[in-house]
């Protein structure tokens, strides 16, 4: 999988560990350009992506961008069963699951359904919190209470509740409540639960992350979820990616997941007309080559000129000694007169 983004690369390990039982890999990265509605830069930027792999993972900053690269990529024939795409849904209204629909532009009903079928593509990976039935009986129950939930609520509540279950803590085992490190320690490692579920606490305190991953299929009035990544702590430390840690994912599968819209059960792993990492060294080593051949060429004829004189200067004197006669082999006759 190649991931490339302008500006939100970190969310590419997240989704590799949601992958990796597929046999899906990150192999690099590639930047994208900031603003895509550049049509020439972005139809280069696509051309070296679709030379490089056949998973891509992209980011941008708004949807509209989304949209450009999407319709982009689909105008280039890569919206087939030969490639996948995986993006993160960031947008701050969570409940939203029609992305076509979030966006500051007005799109005709042909542009939508050439979006609805790009994203037939396309999977998402978005938090927990994202239209789940239990956050909305929660906004339900915040708002019988004649309050504004906000986007955040589900979180804001958990994260309210475990300060509030350590300071109970604190306060049960005579310990000073109002010491702020003390009741940051206590939140190490502490589990409770929460609107959505069981709630984990990582040795440093934060939440461990826990992620839905979506898709959408011609037809669907809205994309649906398949599959909970968590991340949870493991007894021994293992690689990802570039760091060594002791995080370990935990993927629970509530569905089969198609991969385009051909219904391919496993992403496209069929290898690109060049393997990764190897398209532009191909291309240095043909530059290499013609300029080795283009100095070559010159030096070999400048060569062969220099043997062809040499040669004939050679045959030249040669012929000029064949009719020299030493002055030893004279011999003077007495008869001969000297003139």
């Amino acid at each position: 999988m190649i991931a490339a983004d302008n500006g939100c690369s970190k969310q590419a390990w997240l989704i590799r560990e949601a992958l990796m039982d597929d046999g899906v890999e990150i192999a690099e990265f590639q930047r994208l350009p900031e603003y895509v509605n550049n049509k020439r830069v972005l139809a280069e930027s696509l051309e070296k992506l679709r030379a490089r792999g056949r998973i891509l993972l992209f980011c941008f900053q708004t949807p509209d961008d989304t949209f450009d690269f999407l319709l982009e990529a689909l105008m280039k024939g890569m919206l087939t069963k030969e490639f996948a795409f995986v993006t993160y849904w960031y947008h701050p209204d969570m409940t939203r699951r029609t992305p076509w629909d979030y966006t500051t532009r007005t799109f005709s009903k042909e542009e939508i359904e050439l979006f609805k079928k790009a994203y037939a593509s396309v999977k998402f990976v978005s938090p927990e919190t994202f239209d789940d039935e239990s956050d909305r009986k929660f906004q339900k129950q915040v708002m019988q209470q004649n309050l504004q939930p906000p986007s955040r609520s589900v979180n804001l509540y958990d994260g309210t509740y475990l300060y509030l279950n350590r300071v109970h803590e604190a306060h049960t085992r005579g310990i000073d409540f109002r010491n702020g490190s003390l009741i940051f320690n206590l939140s190490r490692g502490a589990k409770f639960k929460g609107v959505m579920g069981e709630v984990v606490m990582d040795e440093e305190a934060d939440r461990d992350p826990v992620y839905v991953m979506w898709d959408y299929r011609p037809g669907w009035s809205a994309m649906r979820s398949y599959a909970t990544v968590r991340q949870v702590l493991s007894e021994a430390p293992h690689e990802l990616g570039l760091i060594t840690c002791n995080l370990m994912k935990v993927v629970n599968f509530t569905r089969e997941t198609y991969w385009t819209e051909e219904n391919n059960t496993v992403p496209p792993m069929d290898t690109p007309s060049c393997s990764l990492g190897q398209c532009f060294q191909d291309r240095r080593h043909d530059h290499f080559v013609r300029i080795t051949i283009g100095i070559s060429l010159p030096c070999l004829a400048v060569l062969v000129l220099a043997w062809t004189i040499c040669i004939k200067r050679a045959q030249h004197n040669l012929l000029k000694s064949n009719w020299k006669i030493p002055a030893d082999d004279l011999i003077h006759s007495p008869h001969v007169k000297s003139t």
